[in-house]
């Protein structure tokens, strides 16, 4: 069909989409198609059971997601090499298969007559048929899903913790890799260490895992570590043809637009596309107005953008109906793929079903690539009520995602400048769309207006070492580019008290996709302090600053590492109560200021 893969779960999404193929009547009930639809073909699932090879433990398709085989789900028991064969009629990509290892299971990597202190269960992701093992590492991977980490972040913490990059999917005992077998090992051996009456549960092992990954370090967690992981959300497993079939909305900013009310998004499935519209509600009102296709929805969405393409050359400037436009699917199933439209790079939409009840509604506050605008979190000091379920949306980049954003934060100084130096004083626009003030020109992409304190013509983002850059979009303070590959990040909070100057290390380094792009690298801790003061919440989840030279104009942006998950909060039918209640017109960030020169 057009080169997009379907699987057994569009028929939803289909139906949704194409109520003539599905059958309509005028109760309004959705009446079975003309056509048959053919049976699924029965496919085995096979692989191994690992720690070391266990021998004796029951593998299943957790189809029901609660975390235990039950009766009725496609299982089997390992041999005595730990091998597994499961029939299953469907496609099992994308579902969850457990190990419930007990007493009587063998780890013939274990010395003789080893036996486990308790029961556990290890999870997996299935993706395919053969090779699925069902070990420590994947299901530590299962764990960071849940935790509400895109597959790919997933694989990818795993493998920080391992220091090696590692498969977690793979057979570490045939590879004879003795380093990850000791360190599989040394994880179950934590699990069990803090079982209750001889057993871990799935949300046990789960918090464990997870506490590993916060950590860092296995011998060091504690119940302590594991409590804290507990009172966390989890977002199990969804199926994103399914759940995308209907209209999810999400809350997206209270943005400062004439109407003074919430933004919120509304994302579905329409003719094998992904397709995001938004709207907006006057205070008090009870109307949702669509918004214009090139009208920011939150204070924290650029204006105008350049991003960066797989060629390692630029896009032309794209306003947000560039950026917001379908995305055309490629394959549709429990994950959707498809190109994003301005760049051609592959994405990747995960969902995951959440409770949130109790939670604070700040969770539910989406925002832009650029992160929540957390000036709304104090308007919305009530907690999710009982019982308010909702989904957890991701998408995710086949490759490094680095963009340029324009009109960011403070709208009135677009591009960094030297210190010392002159912002620039122009207004990233089209000319189609009205500036903030008239008076200041429209931003000719072609024409560089860089500080007259840079050097000129600014060729080479090399041309910076040396240099203290102020960039008052990010990083909202000044950056010491220094010939050892180091740099000094300091926030000015006033010019006449330096004593009250914040100063973080980081280093500096080259792009490898395209020579001007000086990426910047710093302690996650750091990261979280600089975002206290104002710089966007990505800092914090992996995203890095870099500074770029883009036809002879100085930027400054951000780089999303490839597999980096944008999550938005979904719900299905209408926004709950406690996001839409009227909320005043947000002020400004009470941390935001721009660094001095």
């Amino acid at each position: 069909m057009n080169g997009i893969r379907f699987t057994p779960t569009m028929l939803a999404a289909a139906c949704a989409t194409m109520l003539s193929a599905c059958g309509s009547g005028n109760d309004g009930q959705a009446h079975a198609a003309s056509t048959s639809q053919p049976q699924p073909a029965t496919q085995t699932i096979s692989g191994k059971a690992i720690d070391g090879y266990l021998a004796g433990a029951l593998v299943c398709l957790d189809l029901n997601t609660n975390g235990v085989c039950d009766t009725g789900e496609p299982s089997a028991t390992t041999d005595a090499n730990g091998n597994f064969a499961i029939a299953y009629d469907g496609d099992a990509t994308g579902q969850r298969l457990l190990a419930q290892v007990s007493a009587s299971t063998r780890d013939l990597s274990r010395p003789q007559g080893f036996q486990f202190p308790a029961s556990f269960t290890l999870s997996a992701v299935a993706s395919g048929t053969a090779n699925q093992h069902v070990t420590p590492l994947t299901a530590m991977v299962a764990a960071q899903m849940e935790a509400g980490m895109s597959q790919a972040e997933a694989i990818a913490a795993v493998q920080k913790l391992l220091g090696a990059q590692i498969d977690p999917a793979s057979d570490y005992v045939a590879n004879g890799d003795v380093t990850t077998l000791a360190k599989a090992s040394q994880i179950v051996d934590k699990i069990t260490s803090l079982a209750a009456n001889g057993n871990v549960d799935a949300a046990a092992a789960r918090n464990t895992l997870n506490a590993i990954i916060a950590k860092g370090d296995v011998v060091s967690v504690t119940q302590t570590d594991v409590d804290a992981q507990a009172a966390k959300p989890v977002y199990t497993l969804a199926d994103a043809s399914q759940v995308l079939a209907s209209p999810l909305y999400s809350f997206v900013d209270a943005y400062m637009t004439t109407l003074d009310g919430p933004t919120q998004a509304i994302q579905q499935i329409v003719s094998a596309k992904l397709q995001t519209t938004y709207q907006s509600r006057q205070v008090g009102g009870t109307i949702w107005t669509d918004l214009p296709r090139d009208k920011a929805t939150s204070y924290l969405e650029s204006r105008a953008q350049f991003v960066l393409k797989s060629d390692g050359t630029w896009t032309d400037m794209l306003t947000p109906a560039d950026w917001r436009a379908p995305v055309t699917l490629t394959s549709i199933g429990k994950t959707l793929k498809g190109n994003d439209p301005a760049t051609g790079i592959g994405v990747t939409f995960e969902e995951r079903r959440v409770d949130l009840s109790n939670q604070p509604a700040t969770l539910g506050v989406s925002g832009t690539l650029f992160g929540p605008d957390v000036s709304v979190y104090p308007a919305l000091a009530s907690p999710f009520p009982s019982r308010t379920s909702g989904y957890l949306g991701i998408k995710s980049f086949a490759e490094d995602y680095v963009v340029l954003p324009l009109g960011l934060g403070n709208p009135f100084c677009e591009f960094p400048y030297s210190k010392g130096g002159a912002c620039a004083a122009t207004y990233a626009t089209r000319p189609n769309l009205p500036p903030y003030d008239p008076s200041r020109p429209p931003y000719n992409p072609n024409v560089p207006q860089n500080d007259a304190k840079l050097p000129s013509p600014l060729t080479s983002v090399q041309q910076l070492v040396g240099l203290s850059i102020v960039d008052s979009q990010i990083l909202q303070a000044t950056a010491e580019i220094l010939p050892s590959g180091q740099a000094r990040i300091t926030v000015e909070f006033d010019p006449r008290t330096p004593d009250d100057d914040v100063i973080f290390n980081a280093t500096w380094s080259i792009y490898a996709r395209n020579p001007n792009v000086m990426v910047f690298d710093m302690a996650r801790a750091d990261a979280q302090t600089l975002a206290s003061t104002g710089a966007p919440v990505p800092l914090t989840q992996g995203a890095k600053f870099v500074l770029a030279v883009r036809n002879g104009q100085l930027h400054g942006g951000l780089l999303f590492p490839a597999g980096y998950g944008q999550r938005t909060i979904q719900f299905a039918n209408a926004l709950p109560s406690v996001l839409t209640t009227p909320i005043a017109r947000p002020p400004l960030l009470s941390t935001q200021r721009m660094s001095a020169n």
